[in-house]
C-alpha cells in the first residue's frame, strides 16, 4: 500500500472510472446555489502530488478560472461564486504569507456577501488561518505514505456512510487503501462556529477535524476546509474526486448543512427561534467527541450572554446521549437573547455557537366586543349597559378598555365594562361598544336602545279652598265698656279674627258689626268663636247677632256678675251651618311630574261643564303645581278631574269627588 501511495506521488494524473464519472453527472444539481463559476487560487496542481479536476462529465457546466495570489482583491473576485484556495499549490507553496493581507479581507468579504471559499493545504506544515473570521490553525505529520482511520461523523449533502445515498463516501477505502487520511492536516480551533463533517486520525494518532465547514451570518455564505493527502486523487477510486465535486456541488447561500457536531465538540439546538414573551424556551447542549461519541456525566454552563434577559447562567450535566438541557421564562420583555453553552476540557473552556433566541409580542387576535341588547327603558330612568361578555381569544391577553357611545356620535360617553346611562326624554337609536385589547387592537359593535316616554303623575290636592264672610253683630243694651271679637276656627287654630273688637257703645246696633273673611280648606270641618270681654265689673247682660251669607242669627248673650270675675272673659263656639258654596269661587291645586324633558299642559274638568286648560314648557314642565278656581252656580255633588299631557302624548290623570251645598 506505501508503494502504490509513493506510485501516486511520482505522478499519477488524476483519471476517472468512465462509469463512476456518469454516476457523478447523474447526480442532481443544486439549481442557483451550485458552484458555476470558480477561480482557484495558485491552480489545480498540488506541489506534493496530485491535482484539483477542472474537466469531466462530474464538473459539466462549471467554468474554472486559476488566479495567481497577487492577483486576488475585490474586483477580481467580484464575478465568481467560488473561490478555492489552494495553499498546497506552487504559487502559494504551503506559505500564508504569499497571500497578500488585502487579498484576505476581500476574500473574507467575498463570503460574508452570501459566496462560498474551499480550503486545500494538503500536506502542507503547520498553517495559521487566523485572518479567517472563524480562526484556526493545522497541524500535520508529514509524506508519510501512511494510513489512517477516516470517520464520517454526520450525515449531510457533502458526504455520507450509507453505500445506497448519493452523497455515499467510501470512508474504509480512503482509510486503508491511500494516504489520504494517514498523512492528513488536522484542524485545531477552539472556535464553535467549524462543524465537523469528517473527522479522522493520522500516522501520529492524532485525532481531529479533516474536513470541516463553517456557515456566515444566518447560513449566507459558507467556507470549506479539506486537510486530506490529495496525492491520491486519481489511483483506482472516485472517493477523494467525488469530495471535490460535491463541495463543488454544496449550496451555500443558504448551504442547509446542520452542523450536528461543532470541531469544540458542543452543540446548542435550536440555533435560532422566536419565542413570544412570556412563554418559555429550551435548547440542548450535545456533547460529543470528533468521532460521534456521546460524552455522558460532563457539566455544561448555560449562560445568557446578552439580550433582554440576560445575564443569566444555569448549568447540567449531560446524560448517555451527551445532552444536556436549559429552559427558562423570556420575562424580560421584546429582544433577542444570545445564549452559549460551555464545558471544561483540559482546563481550557469550549464553547457552543451562539444561539438567538428572539422574544416577540404574541400574534394578536382582536379582542370581540360583546354590548349586550337590546336595551329597553324608560326616559328619566338609568339604563345599565352590560359589556362584560366581552372577551380576548389570545391566551394572557384581555381588555383593558370599555369605550361606550350613547348616540353614535363618535364622542365616548362612558367608560367601564358595566355603565349605566339616563335619557331626559323618550329615544330609540344605537350604542356603540369599542373594546380595546394590551396591544392597542380594538373591535367595535353595536346595539340597540329604546326609551320609552313615561306619562305624568298626577295629584289632586285633597285639600280645596273657599273664601267665606262672617259678621258679627251686638245689640241691645249693655255695659259701656264691654266687647266682643269673632274668629274663625279651623284645626283648633284661628284662620281669622276681627281686626279690632266690637265695644259696646249707644247708638244704633248696624253700626257695632264687624266683618271678617276666611279661605277655609272645605275637605276639613271648620267653626266660628265669640270672644267677650269686659274692662269693668258690672252686673249685665250683651246679646251677640251673627250674619251669616246675610241670615243674622242670635248666638248668645254673654252675661256678667259684679261679684264673680270669671265671667269677665268668656268665649263661645258655634257651627258655621249656614255658610253655602254657591256662588263661591272654589280653588284647587293639582300638581304632575314628568321624568322626561318634556312640555306639559294642564287640563282641568270641574263637573259641571267647566273647564281650563294651560301649557307649561320645558324647563318648568318637570314638575308643576297649579292653582285654579272655579264657581259652581249649583249644589251638587261633583268629579273635578286633571288630565296632564305631555307633549310626547303620555297622559297622566287624578280626580276627586265634592259636593257643593
Amino acid at each position: 500500500m506505501e508503494n502504490l501511495s509513493k506510485a501516486m506521488k511520482r505522478g499519477w494524473l488524476v483519471t476517472l472510472l468512465v462509469g463512476v464519472s456518469i454516476l457523478l453527472a447523474s447526480l442532481p444539481a443544486q439549481a442557483n446555489s451550485q458552484s458555476v463559476n470558480v477561480a482557484i487560487i495558485g491552480g489545480p496542481t498540488i506541489w506534493s502530488g496530485g491535482v484539483l479536476p477542472t474537466s469531466g462529465t462530474d464538473v459539466t457546466g462549471i467554468t474554472f478560472t486559476n488566479m495567481a495570489p497577487g492577483s486576488v482583491n475585490a474586483a477580481t473576485l467580484a464575478s465568481y461564486d467560488t473561490v478555492v484556495l489552494n495553499v498546497a499549490s506552487s504559487q502559494m507553496a504551503c506559505n500564508m504569507n504569499n497571500l497578500p493581507t488585502g487579498a484576505k479581507a476581500d476574500l473574507v468579504a467575498f463570503v460574508s456577501a452570501g459566496k462560498k471559499l474551499i480550503i486545500y493545504d494538503s500536506e502542507c506544515s503547520t498553517q495559521d488561518y487566523s485572518w479567517l473570521p472563524f480562526s484556526f490553525t493545522t497541524a500535520n505529520p508529514g509524506a508519510q505514505g501512511a494510513s489512517g482511520k477516516l470517520t464520517i461523523v454526520e450525515e449531510n449533502t457533502l458526504s455520507s456512510n450509507d453505500p445506497t445515498n448519493q452523497y455515499y463516501i467510501n470512508a474504509p477505502y480512503l482509510s486503508t487503501s491511500t494516504d489520504a487520511v494517514g498523512d492528513m492536516n488536522v484542524m485545531t480551533t477552539f472556535n464553535p462556529n467549524w462543524c465537523v463533517d469528517m473527522s479522522g486520525t493520522n500516522i501520529l494518532q492524532t485525532t481531529g477535524p479533516v474536513h470541516t465547514y463553517a456557515k456566515t451570518g444566518i447560513d449566507v455564505g459558507l467556507y470549506l476546509y479539506n486537510g486530506l493527502d490529495m496525492d491520491t486523487m486519481g489511483a483506482g477510486t472516485n472517493s477523494l474526486r467525488k469530495i471535490w465535486v460535491q463541495e463543488l456541488m454544496q449550496p451555500f447561500n443558504p448551504s442547509n448543512l446542520p452542523c450536528g457536531i461543532t470541531v469544540v465538540g458542543i452543540t446548542l439546538t435550536p440555533m435560532t427561534a422566536t419565542n413570544i414573551i412570556g412563554t418559555s424556551h429550551t435548547v440542548t447542549a450535545n456533547l460529543k467527541d470528533l468521532l460521534g461519541n456521546p460524552q455522558p456525566n460532563t457539566n455544561v454552563v448555560f449562560s445568557i450572554i446578552s439580550g433582554p434577559n440576560s445575564p443569566f447562567n444555569s448549568s447540567g450535566v449531560t446524560d448517555s446521549n451527551g445532552n444536556a438541557t436549559f429552559t427558562y421564562t423570556g420575562s424580560g420583555g421584546v429582544g433577542t437573547d444570545e445564549i452559549q453553552a460551555c464545558f471544561a476540557k483540559s482546563g481550557q473552556n469550549e464553547c457552543s455557537q451562539k444561539a438567538t433566541k428572539e422574544w416577540t409580542l404574541p400574534l394578536n387576535s382582536p379582542p370581540v366586543a360583546t354590548p349586550g341588547g337590546p336595551y329597553v327603558g324608560d326616559e328619566g330612568s338609568a339604563i345599565t349597559f352590560d359589556g362584560s361578555a366581552s372577551s380576548d381569544p389570545d391566551a394572557g391577553d384581555h381588555i383593558v378598555s370599555y369605550e361606550w357611545d350613547f348616540n353614535n356620535d363618535g364622542v365616548i360617553d362612558a367608560t367601564g365594562a358595566i355603565v349605566s346611562n339616563t335619557w331626559p326624554d323618550d329615544y330609540s337609536g344605537t350604542v356603540t361598544l369599542k373594546v380595546t385589547d394590551t396591544f392597542g387592537v380594538s373591535d367595535t359593535k353595536s346595539t340597540t336602545v329604546t326609551v320609552n316616554n313615561v306619562a305624568p303623575k298626577v295629584t289632586i290636592k285633597d285639600s280645596y279652598y273657599a273664601t267665606i264672610p262672617v259678621t258679627l253683630r251686638i245689640a241691645g243694651q249693655g255695659m259701656v265698656g264691654n266687647s266682643v271679637a269673632i274668629e274663625i276656627i279651623q284645626d283648633a287654630n284661628p284662620l281669622a279674627t276681627s281686626d279690632n273688637k266690637i265695644i259696646r257703645t249707644p247708638g244704633s246696633p248696624n253700626e257695632q258689626e264687624k266683618t271678617i273673611t276666611a279661605t277655609v280648606d272645605l275637605s276639613k270641618p271648620y267653626s266660628g268663636r265669640l270672644i267677650f270681654d269686659t274692662e269693668k265689673a258690672f252686673s249685665g247682660g250683651t246679646p251677640v247677632w251673627v250674619i251669616i251669607d246675610g241670615v243674622k242669627t242670635k248666638m248668645t248673650t254673654f252675661n256678667t256678675q259684679k261679684s264673680d270675675p270669671a265671667s269677665y272673659h268668656q268665649t263661645y263656639d258655634f257651627a258655621l251651618t249656614g255658610v253655602t258654596l254657591i256662588g263661591k269661587e272654589i280653588s284647587f291645586t293639582g300638581s304632575a311630574t314628568d321624568p322626561g324633558t318634556d312640555d306639559m299642559t294642564f287640563a282641568w274638568l270641574f263637573g259641571d261643564g267647566g273647564s281650563t286648560s294651560q301649557l307649561y314648557p320645558w324647563p318648568n314642565g318637570h314638575s308643576v303645581t297649579e292653582t285654579v278656581n272655579h264657581t259652581y252656580s249649583a249644589a251638587g255633588p261633583y268629579t273635578v278631574k286633571l288630565d296632564v299631557t305631555d307633549d310626547d302624548g303620555g297622559v297622566g290623570s287624578e280626580s276627586k269627588a265634592i259636593v257643593i251645598s
